[in-house]
């Protein structure tokens, strides 16, 4: 490689450019461990990154539950009107868990997609001219079951723990 740097720098190349291409090294890995290094290397950074990405989720579940709180407090006379005309308190109920449940998978599917597009532009931005990546970036199965379980499990809670609070009353 020192050889190649060197023939390539020209035929009189100075003196940094020299001291360069003899500290210059290639670290050879073996192949039988495919991207070992490359875990080894950035396994840190990217579980911090997966902690935050957790807690802006938490947060954005958090805010939507209390944006579900407050529709359901400005739904009080509706459903006391409801009430009144002989509706059922389970079909209420039904009807506040269905709609929390669509806005839940909703957003999942939502979520899904950015995180598809955001995959495919990191990728495209690391690996920029390249046409070979050798990192395999497909959805976790257990991040994305924990991701639906906390979305679908923030709104089911809030909306009907909220309705059966409103509705005894």
């Amino acid at each position: 490689m020192q050889t190649w740097l060197a023939a390539e720098g020209g035929t009189d190349p100075d003196v940094d450019t020299r001291r360069r291409i003899e500290r210059s090294y290639i670290e050879f890995t073996p192949g039988g461990s495919g991207i070992q290094l490359l875990r080894r290397r950035y396994s840190d950074s990217l579980h911090i990154l997966m902690a935050i990405t957790g807690l802006v989720l938490a947060i954005a579940c958090a805010n939507l539950a209390n944006l579900l709180l407050a529709r359901g407090t400005a739904r009080t006379r509706e459903i006391s009107v409801r009430l009144a005309l002989g509706a059922a308190r389970a079909r209420l109920m039904r009807q506040s868990l269905t709609e929390s449940l669509v806005l839940a998978i909703a957003g999942g599917l939502a979520g899904l997609a950015s995180a598809a597009f955001a995959q495919r532009a990191l990728l495209a931005m690391v690996f920029r001219g390249s046409d070979y990546v050798p990192i395999a970036a497909e959805p976790d199965r257990a991040m994305l079951a924990f991701s639906f379980a906390i979305s679908v499990l923030t709104r089911l809670r809030t909306p009907a723990g909220h309705a059966r609070q409103e509705w005894r009353s």
